[in-house]
């Protein structure tokens, strides 16, 4: 669709993120995440335009100068009201459509709607969304593509057509999209809005033709004509990789690990700390694996490179009482040899989390 039209892409968290210098100056680094990771090697130094949120102290100052170039992207942040923002990332998006989307409500204790949260939680959402495309609507370029990413904009599209007809408007979803059994969970005006500014769209993509499917299903649920779909995944940009892996941080990183490891066995994995990734559970099977095979204490090694995803773990505004087994601390343990497994050594996750990836390892 975008062909030779000008592109601007539209996300919740942008291509860079910033931090504050000693001098209190918001200086820019490369943003983290999965949807970064995969769009941004794509269009850094090229005039593809990029508007995304302020997420932090650093962003919102950053945010003030307006549009700016900033590590081979042009960036434009928007800042918000900490209670807009929150209502909006925390309470509807957290909370609300990624616990839909990803079939994580226990029906039997949750979701439980407080009064007021359509026309306060919902309505920061509206508000953002309606941001957004007044942005999208003063930068974007003449009969520019405009690609919105995942399930945190999901209404900017009616607007957007309203203010420039001469756009193109996709949305991709980077997430599972809920079934109808899932989406029935939210409170009627929101699903049906929800798939109404989707279906306002020339076109909606998934990375898988499941993803696709539900979508469309739900939207024959509430009796929402869909726009057009289409199946796209997207994988890691190689020369990013090969470049990453050829820097001297990655060799020295490296060297490291071959030190610590030595002849051993490794196990590895990268997640952002959230429910759906089931982190603990990864630490569940690799017990598992040792109390199944002693030999195999001493020749292998877990380690577990976690970050925190903002606003994680989310809050209790949905819930009629505390989630059972919701930790806000927990805490996972491996066998050692010759230990009984009462007197294992612990490996503790705890909230607040890091800002940064802390490896944690077993073996």
């Amino acid at each position: 669709m975008a062909g030779d039209r000008p592109i601007v892409i539209v996300s919740n968290r942008g291509p860079v993120s910033y931090r504050f210098d000693d001098a209190g100056v918001p200086r820019p680094r490369r943003g983290a995440g999965g949807l970064v990771s995969g769009l941004a090697p794509l269009v850094r130094h090229t005039d593809t335009r990029w508007i995304a949120a302020a997420m932090s102290d650093a962003d919102r100052a950053a945010a003030a100068d307006g549009a700016t170039e900033a590590e081979g992207f042009q960036v434009h942040l928007l800042g918000f009201d900490l209670d807009t923002w929150r209502a909006h990332y925390d309470t509807v998006c957290n909370e609300a459509l990624w616990f839909a989307h990803h079939g994580l409500f226990d029906p039997v204790y949750e979701p439980a709607w407080p009064a007021g949260w359509v026309e306060e939680a919902w309505a920061a959402y509206r508000e953002v969304g309606e941001a957004f495309a007044r942005t999208v609507a003063d930068d974007a370029p003449e009969g520019a593509a405009v690609l919105v990413q995942d399930y945190h904009l999901c209404l900017v599209a009616a607007e957007l057509r309203h203010r420039r007809p001469d756009l193109r408007l996709v949305h991709f979803a980077h997430t599972p999209f809920a079934p109808p059994v899932h989406l029935r969970a939210l409170p009627r005006t929101v699903r049906h809005e929800l798939l109404e500014g989707l279906a306002a769209f020339h076109a909606c993509g998934f990375h898988t033709a499941r993803w696709a499917g539900d979508f469309e299903a739900s939207c024959r649920d509430a009796g929402v004509v869909p726009p057009a779909t289409f199946v796209a995944p997207l994988g890691p940009d190689p020369d990013d990789l090969a470049a990453t892996i050829g820097s001297d941080a990655c060799r020295a990183a490296g060297a490291e690990l071959d030190a610590q490891v030595g002849e051993r066995s490794f196990v590895v994995r990268v997640d952002r700390i959230e429910l759906s990734k089931n982190v603990l559970r990864g630490f569940g099977a690799f017990e598992r694996l040792l109390a199944a095979d002693p030999d195999r204490h001493g020749t292998v090694v877990f380690r577990a490179y976690v970050y925190p995803s903002p606003g994680w773990p989310p809050t209790t505004a949905t819930e009629p009482r505390s989630r059972p087994g919701w930790p806000r601390s927990t805490t996972a343990s491996a066998p050692t040899p010759g230990r009984p497994s009462s007197t294992t050594p612990t490996t503790t996750i705890r909230a607040p989390w890091p800002r940064s990836p802390e490896p944690t390892s077993w073996s």
